[in-house]
């Protein structure tokens, strides 16, 4: 995927990443925080509430609660939120005071009561009773001296219901969320434009070079930061031996050009001089001109590169009729039988140069090593202009088919340079073309070749 190679998208992804775990820590410690000082207020209530539940108590009395010790005890308050009872470790309820409810109702209490503080000497905790809810528990145990001289052990304890304080905790875990996840956004997007505006100078150097590439610009500028300016000096230096070496190479060129220009002029001049006939003349001509055609065509490719055209194009057909007229003069002593088929109205969207510098190739090699067939087809397939060249030559063995498209490799032992199917390859290409080699069913080597193909 395109974005997951952006050095952006790489940049803001990491950065966003990170400012996420932040904000699930922050976000967890401040509900964390929210959620024990709520248990610590409701755990100080809770003890101010006992304390104010044994407060009422004076010495004179302590004669009468030696006979009924918790005959007094009484939850009072404007806003009572609690209720109240004291078990003994039998298990048997010696005091309540309960508000009309579920929790009123459970005739087991003071079991699951000491299945909940577990005899501890002081309590507090969150808990459940069955039948009756989710509360918040605070219990103390104490010793008295009742009417037999072995001491007793009872256990006070005071319930709150916890269902609302729960309610407030999940309102303020959501409320949490909600402006952690606005917090989130805004640093998102200013995150966001920090990472376009910080790598906005590698914009700004993509842009230049494509100004140098569209020859608008020779080199790139030094107005950028410290830290991309030995890259922008690397680049400018690269930019400057490619001047160099394409300046070389295109002189080089001229020079061959001219010579070849000098020996062409020869050329026709002793054909003029000689008494040839009409139809010699014309076909030696008419080779002269193809030889002049070929070398204007290689020198503006050394000057501008080979690129994708954008003109109106060249019927193929042709390309390659006069192609394999040529081809059968050149190889009449073989008697190789042709066959060629085309679809109709197709059009190559390029350089007619190229066409014939691609098909040449191909036709010359095909004749070259085809024994008595080849077969020729141009068809029309969806959006491209399919070529089928076969012939029932010797073939490409499977193993060098990916190889025989590189520069200076050959798939037979003749003499040659073996830069013809590279240079098909490289036209291909720069067409956003595809080229394929497999077996044909003549007997040799069947190349498909598919280039952009448009209609007039």
């Amino acid at each position: 995927m395109p974005m997951i190679r952006s050095l952006s998208f790489k940049l803001t992804a990491a950065m966003l990443l990170v400012l996420a775990l932040l904000m699930v820590l922050l976000t967890s410690l401040e509900y964390d925080r929210f959620i024990a000082d709520q248990t610590r207020r409701t755990q100080e209530e809770m003890r101010d509430d006992l304390s104010r539940l044994f407060s009422s108590r004076n010495a004179q009395q302590e004669e009468t609660l030696r006979e009924h010790p918790f005959s007094d005890l009484a939850i009072t308050g404007p806003h009572r939120q609690i209720d109240g009872v004291v078990c003994e470790n039998t298990g048997s309820m010696l005091w309540h005071d309960i508000r009309p409810g579920k929790l009123a109702t459970l005739t087991d209490l003071c079991t699951q009561l000491a299945s909940i503080h577990k005899g501890q000497e002081s309590d507090f905790r969150l808990g459940t009773l069955q039948g009756a809810g989710v509360y918040y528990f605070y219990s103390l145990r104490f010793t008295r001296f009742m009417k037999s001289p072995i001491p007793r052990t009872f256990h006070v304890v005071l319930m709150r219901p916890a269902q609302q304080l729960m309610d407030i905790r999940n309102y303020a875990k959501w409320s949490f969320i909600r402006r952690a996840l606005l917090i989130y956004g805004g640093f998102a997007l200013l995150l966001l434009w920090t990472t376009r505006w910080g790598l906005g100078s590698l914009g700004r150097m993509q842009k230049q070079l494509e100004e140098i590439r569209q020859q608008k610009r020779i080199q790139l500028s030094d107005h950028f930061e410290a830290e991309l300016l030995p890259l922008t000096r690397s680049l400018n230096e690269l930019l400057a031996n490619e001047r160099e070496q394409t300046q070389r190479y295109q002189n080089s060129m001229n020079d061959l050009a001219h010579s070849l220009k000098t020996r062409l002029a020869l050329i026709q001049a002793t054909m003029a001089e000689e008494r040839l006939s009409p139809g010699a003349r014309r076909s030696l001509d008419d080779q002269v001109q193809l030889m002049d055609q070929i070398v204007q065509y290689h020198l503006r490719r050394a000057v501008a590169g080979r690129q994708l055209l954008s003109g109106q194009g060249c019927d193929p057909i042709p390309v390659v009729q006069k192609l394999l007229a040529t081809m059968a003069k050149v190889y009449q002593h073989k008697r190789i039988h042709l066959q060629f088929d085309y679809d109709e109205d197709l059009l190559f969207v390029g350089e007619v140069d190229d066409l014939f510098e691609l098909l040449g190739n191909l036709l010359d090699n095909a004749h070259k090593f085809a024994i008595s067939e080849i077969r020729l087809q141009l068809r029309r397939d969806d959006t491209r202009l399919h070529l089928c060249l076969e012939d029932d030559g010797p073939g490409i063995e499977p193993s060098l088919r990916e190889q025989v498209l590189l520069r200076g490799v050959r798939a037979d032992s003749s003499s040659g340079q073996g830069i013809g199917l590279s240079v098909c390859h490289e036209i291909i290409a720069s067409y956003q073309g595809e080229i394929s080699i497999r077996d044909s069913e003549l007997g040799g080597a069947r190349f498909d070749i598919r280039l952009p193909l448009g209609k007039e």
